[in-house]
């Protein structure tokens, strides 16, 4: 009664485990606010933007299909995908 236990001695199967992924975890975004700081930006946004037009360039001209319109009712499928 009023021992408490944590880390290594409390979990002999994952022991460091947490605390690796955790340290790590703390590296990528002190990296990410080093880059950031830099004025070196994630170009994965940009990347994505230029694919996606890359395919729907592909797609040539659909007539009555805007998938950038700001008006598009999206109510049905909304109310299908809380069913699933």
């Amino acid at each position: 009664e009023g021992v408490f236990a944590a880390g290594d001695v409390a979990d002999p199967i994952y022991r460091q485990a947490i605390t690796s992924a955790g340290s790590g975890a703390m590296a990528a975004l002190d990296a990410e606010r080093y880059l950031s700081e830099q004025g070196i930006e994630d170009e994965s946004e940009k990347f994505n933007d230029d694919l996606v037009a890359e395919l729907l360039d592909g797609l040539g001209e659909v007539e009555g299909v805007n998938v950038y319109a700001d008006d598009v009712d999206l109510t049905y499928a909304n109310a299908k995908s809380g069913e699933l």
